[in-house]
This record gives C-alpha cells, structure tokens and sequence, in this order.
C-alpha cells in the first residue's frame, strides 16, 4: 500500500504452501484490508477477495499450526 513502511516480518520460512508465484503473507497489507471493512469503505466481496489474494489463510494455517509450517 502507498506510504506504509514495510514493518512485515519475513514469513516465507513459517508459511507452508505459498506458490511460488506469490509473497509471502504479509500482515500489514491484511490489516489495512480489514480496517478497510470496519470502515465499511471497501465493498465485502472485494474485502473477501484481497484478503485471499494477499495470504490470510497461509498466515492463519501458520499461526495454528507451527509444527507443519516448520517443516
């Protein structure tokens, strides 16, 4: 996102089954998409569809499950 400071850790070495093609999850950028949906300033299918596209459910896998994503 414009004017944001990078501040994401790196997550590529805990997030398991991000192709290739694709970052890593980065947590900054899915927070800015969901204040996006709290301020209602984004409709919810394009809210739903960034959220997919910028790895909530890599970074979720991640964080309840540590062991597979160590491995």
């Amino acid at each position: 996102m414009p004017g944001t400071e990078d501040l994401s850790p790196d997550l590529s070495h805990r997030v398991p089954d991000v192709p290739p093609d694709r970052p890593p999850p980065d947590p900054v950028k899915l927070l800015a998409y969901w204040m996006e949906w709290e301020r209602a300033t984004t409709p919810p299918g394009r809210v739903m569809a960034n959220l997919k596209t910028a790895g909530l459910r890599e970074l979720l896998e991640a964080l309840v499950d540590p062991a597979r994503a160590g491995s």
